[in-house]
């Protein structure tokens, strides 16, 4: 049996490293009114940490032709749960300090289900933007011009030389950590004349260390590679994500067969590219996370105009996500190949909806906001 966490402000907490992290109040609320998803991917009879359980059943309700026959339950009854036995395990959103030492207050003897100080330690080195960058970006350098993609890490003080040197060009600066939409500035000359940005990049890297410089590309589609991280150190490939985004943020996913989102991919790039693109990685993280990681992760790209041309080039690695992603909840929920094409979305009115919509016309002439 597993008890399931959604605990989105998991990238953030990893950006704070501390146990007392507090997330802001949209962070908290989308947790609060999105807490039952995971019974989109649980299996039967597993259990979902909510505060609400009538909420949640009520939530559930409307997704029900998705969701699996789970047991509710809140933080108290963390408290009754044995976890002397070995059948029982936590698999939360992400993995990281705030998360563990929340679990220990609410029943010490979860500590033999959850991973070591060391093991998230590591798990927040690899889900650093600097670890994709270093570890798995480079594999593709030598596989065909057909990939694009750079970045460069500057640590320490970032003084008038280092914003100089980025003059006459446009470019991303990405903090280390953090949330989808958060900690990416886009940059160009008018830019780099504001103090307000300037604060802000010198806070990141006196903070976290170091920033991300990235040249900024003309993309003009997002997609991404599901994977689970095995025990013994393999990596499985689970499919395709067709995602968009508004400002960097998350705004939706296309549910559909594999075989459609390929075919929606094809109009930009030889399908055996994404062949080569899935095998790469794999290869690249191979017995990586073993013994420190086991569970889904994802790796975001984006197909890129390449200017004065008429072709299209692929970035195989925007950022590495080691933890669940919206990707993969679509994978759990997408339709089968008879069924319709339909968009997986979250929405805020008052509060934080997830739904579920007919997609009728094409995917990437849909605004999914």
């Amino acid at each position: 049996m597993t008890i399931h966490i959604f605990n989105p402000e998991h990238d953030m907490a990893l950006a704070a490293n501390k146990e007392g992290y507090i997330p802001s109040h949209a962070a908290r609320q989308l947790k609060s009114d999105l807490s039952f998803i995971p019974a989109l991917w649980a299996e039967h009879g597993d259990m979902v940490l909510v505060d609400d359980v009538d909420a949640a059943l009520e939530s559930v309700r409307h997704l029900k032709q998705y969701a699996k026959d789970v047991v509710f339950i809140t933080p108290d009854d963390l408290a009754k749960i044995d976890f002397s036995e070995a059948s029982v395990k936590v698999a939360p959103w992400g993995w990281d300090k705030n998360l563990r030492a929340w679990l220990l207050r609410k029943n010490a003897k979860m500590a033999t289900v959850l991973p070591s100080a060391d093991q998230l330690m590591m798990i927040r080195d690899y889900s650093s933007r600097a670890f994709a960058a270093t570890h798995v970006l480079p594999a593709f350098r030598n596989l065909g011009e057909q990939f694009i993609g750079e970045c460069a890490i500057h640590s320490g003080t970032l003084d008038d030389r280092f914003f100089n040197s980025l003059k006459g060009g446009k470019w991303v600066l990405k903090s280390p950590w953090s949330s989808s939409g958060r900690g990416v500035k886009y940059v160009n000359d008018e830019t780099l004349e504001d103090d307000s940005f300037r604060k802000w990049a010198q806070n990141v890297s006196r903070n976290q260390g170091y920033i991300m410089v990235e040249p900024y590309y003309n993309k003009v589609r997002d997609f991404g590679m599901e994977f689970y991280a095995n025990e013994d150190g393999s990596i499985d490939y689970c499919g395709l994500s067709l995602f968009d985004t508004s400002r960097g943020a998350y705004t939706g996913n296309l549910l559909a067969a594999e075989e459609i989102k390929v075919k929606e991919l094809a109009k930009y790039v030889d399908v055996k590219v994404l062949n080569v693109i899935r095998n790469t990685i794999i290869a690249a993280l191979k017995n990586v996370f073993k013994s420190v990681y086991v569970g889904p992760f994802g790796v975001d790209m984006m197909v890129v105009a390449e200017s004065g041309a008429d072709h299209f080039l692929i970035h195989p690695c925007v950022e590495m996500n080691l933890r669940r992603t919206m990707g993969h909840v679509a994978l759990a929920i997408s339709p089968s190949l008879l069924e319709p094409r339909k968009l997986m979305q979250i929405g805020f009115q008052g509060k934080f909806k997830f739904k579920v919509v007919p997609l009728m016309d094409d995917l990437l002439n849909t605004s999914l906001v």
